[in-house]
């Protein structure tokens, strides 16, 4: 089981550091260098992108448009869906959560294995609903109210609300499985629509052992079991210690329904990519609430994967013409970014609803618009005078750029450089042996990756029309750089569908 406190404590840390993030190109900077650089990193890496969702995880992410399912359901079932048991929560904002994370579509279908429970712990009052437990996954929100978060509210700069800094800490952990991690996590500020009073929203999908679930299930349980954690902030410099709540949700396994799961092994070709010949879908998993496929590249563990969800990049639907909006996708490796064995190249997509319950269904169509690429262990270096003469021609992956400028002004290394439309890619420059250590120099880290982060311009982005991009790295003023490229995010088109006969 996960260690609560170091990662509860790792939570906090990462929120720190994110806080001090001032752009999202920062942010990218900052997740590639964990990953590539702190050599004692033991963090799993956070889903890198999840755009679809509307929780935001991270920063720049795209919102995109929520599926609302219809279906026709009893006055009790409806109220189900409308209510969250001790509070009272907008409609609205309730029905879109649960479209996105397909409590919608079982609920819909009377498929509730679960009883949602409200519990009182002094002031602090916490509901647990939507707990769905899969082949895989393990689901459930909890809602929690107490003069703890409203004595502690903030505003974000969009308006909506969150804890300040001198807040608790809440987390919500199952103690029922062992092997168990994160596969995505939200936390929301709303309002009671009754008492107009603050409410903390915890959203938790875990990942879990498929073999742990079944001998789970095995056992006829008729209960899960999970522990609110509430962390103090230190305060005039003395610690209280954190607190911890049981609390049991009713489980009814005899009602549990298992997943399907459809082998893919199909291959999608890729013509005409310097680093990539192919797509494998290896397999399609449909559960009571949403529809899962496993995406990866055929080289995976020496490119990241990722999608672009702000255009139409992946679509399924089914023969009856019903589309399944992709939801979100983060990488399945279960190992450490710093492990040989990890594969960057291999993603889970989520997409909104699932065809389990509809007879009608025989087949999926997975149309694969474009994906995007990401240099993970290769690279490539050139060295760079500010006497030297220019124009200077780099050439990097069979494709030209050109540098037109040079000059060191204002604590900056600035460059023009001219990347024509035939040779377009995505590049990140980047200059490692000048990149501050945190443990060596923490001010200029800080400084870094904080105050003056948004000044360093270091990934080219191409754009239709434009030739001519800057580029600017804060690095002290040497003779010469050692400055190395790596392709990023960099989009490739692939427009090829592939036909998932689904099994009877």
């Amino acid at each position: 089981m996960l260690d609560t406190k170091i990662e509860m404590n790792m939570k906090k840390e990462l929120q720190w550091s994110l806080n001090q993030l001032t752009a999202p190109e920062a942010l990218r900077d900052f997740a590639r260098n964990i990953a590539l650089h702190s050599e004692s990193s033991k963090v799993h890496p956070l889903p890198k992108k999840r755009k679809a969702w509307l929780t935001g995880v991270a920063a720049g992410a795209a919102a995109v448009s929520i599926l609302f399912i219809s279906a026709e359901i009893s006055p009790a079932f409806a109220s189900m869906l409308k209510q969250i048991p001790g509070i009272s929560v907008a409609a609205d904002w309730l029905d879109s959560i649960r479209s996105q994370d397909g409590v919608k579509n079982a609920a819909a279908n009377k498929y509730t294995p679960f009883e949602p429970v409200v519990q009182q712990f002094g002031d602090m009052k916490v509901s647990l609903a939507d707990v769905y437990l899969t082949s895989d996954k393990l689901m459930y929100k909890a809602f929690i109210q107490t003069d703890g978060i409203k004595d502690h509210l903030a505003k974000n700069p969009d308006g909506s609300l969150t804890l300040d800094r001198t807040a608790d800490f809440y987390a919500v952990q199952n103690s029922d499985f062992e092997d168990i991690s994160g596969a995505g996590s939200s936390e929301d500020i709303i309002t009671d629509q009754e008492t107009g009073e603050p409410i903390l929203v915890i959203s938790e999908i875990m990942e879990l052992n498929p073999e742990e679930v079944q001998a789970f299930l095995k056992g006829n349980p008729d209960t899960l079991h999970f522990t609110i954690f509430v962390d103090p902030e230190p305060k005039l410099g003395q610690r209280e210690g954190e607190r911890n709540y049981a609390m049991n949700v009713p489980f009814s396994s005899s009602q549990w329904l298992e997943d399907r799961i459809i082998q893919g092994q199909q291959r999608i070709e890729v013509a005409g990519d310097p680093d990539i010949r192919g797509l494998v879908l290896e397999n399609i998993r449909i559960t009571p609430l949403n529809t899962y496929a496993e995406l990866r590249l055929d080289n995976s563990r020496d490119y990241l994967l990722d999608i672009d969800s702000a255009e139409d990049a992946i679509k399924l639907t089914d023969n009856n013409g019903k589309v399944y909006p992709l939801d979100s996708y983060r990488p399945i490796s279960e190992y450490l970014p710093l492990d040989e064995r990890y594969q960057p190249g291999m993603i889970e997509l989520t997409f909104n609803s699932s065809p389990f319950f509809d007879e009608t269904v025989k087949s999926l169509t997975l149309h694969v618009n474009a994906v995007e690429i990401s240099d993970w262990t290769g690279s490539d270096t050139f060295t760079l005078g500010l006497n030297d003469e220019l124009p200077k021609p780099i050439r990097f992956k069979g494709k030209e750029m050109t540098i037109t400028e040079t000059r060191y002004e204002d604590g900056l290394l600035k460059l023009k450089v001219l990347q024509k439309a035939e040779d377009r890619m995505s590049v990140r420059f980047d200059i490692p042996s000048l990149r501050p250590d945190k443990e060596e120099s923490p001010e200029l880290w800080e400084e870094y990756y904080g105050e003056k982060a948004d000044l360093r311009k270091e990934l080219i982005i191409p754009s239709k029309g434009k030739e001519e991009y800057e580029l600017s790295f804060l690095v002290p003023k040497q003779d010469t750089y050692e400055i190395r490229m790596m392709r990023e995010t960099d989009p490739v088109q692939v427009d090829k569908t592939l036909e998932i006969e689904l099994e009877p």
